[in-house]
């Protein structure tokens, strides 16, 4: 079996380069190897670590220069552009900056009146814990949102404690792939908006 050399870690690094990762999912996807490969090397099952030293190659794709938050014109457009029965959810998120797996978790139990309290996310299809030690917290809304989410709730069939905010015509929590490629993608062409998604709401 041939040694594992510095020289294999640059050639893979290169080739995530060249696949046109940026720099920094390059340095989030190499640092667990390098600890791995440090670890083997501190318990003697390597000679040394060959990630030691070895950098993310500088022809690595440059971070987005692109606006990461929408401007307050490109948001109305957005939300007008968005169809009735999903535009409160584009509201809320924009304006709380919450991930869209958090707000898609969200059950009426977590609205208390004047804010939405987050105590997880929707992982895929499955309810998680929230994506950091921080995650669970609680957020003020502003009073016209507080009773938009008021008058949602008694709108809708789907008004339980255990009912999610936004929920399907069957009463479920939406899937995130369909919520973004039915609602808020074809919304973004509309208005205009040439790259992102639900994380540039986050931003904004």
């Amino acid at each position: 079996m041939r040694a594992f050399e510095p020289q294999h870690v640059k050639t893979w690094l290169r080739v995530l380069a060249e696949r046109g990762l940026s720099a920094a999912s390059i340095r989030n996807t190499f640092a667990p190897l390098r600890a791995m490969l440090a670890d083997a090397a501190e318990d003697g099952l390597i000679r040394t670590n060959p990630a030691a030293g070895v950098r993310v190659p500088a022809t690595a794709k440059p971070a987005d220069s692109r606006p990461k938050a929408l401007t307050e014109r490109e948001l109305k457009a957005l939300i007008a552009a968005v169809p009735a029965e999903h535009q409160l959810l584009v509201r809320v998120v924009s304006e709380t900056g919450v991930r869209i797996s958090e707000a898609l978790a969200w059950t009426w139990a977590d609205f208390d009146g004047t804010r939405l309290h987050i105590r997880g996310r929707l992982y895929l299809g499955q309810l998680d814990k929230p994506k950091s030690r921080y995650g669970v917290r609680a957020i003020p809304l502003r009073r016209a949102t507080a009773k938009a989410l008021w008058l949602h709730r008694k709108a809708t069939p789907w008004s339980a404690d255990e009912h999610p905010v936004f929920a399907t015509e069957t009463g479920t929590a939406h899937d995130y792939a369909n919520v973004y490629h039915r609602v808020l993608k074809p919304a973004m062409r509309a208005a205009g908006i040439d790259h992102g998604g639900w994380h540039r709401l986050r931003h904004t």
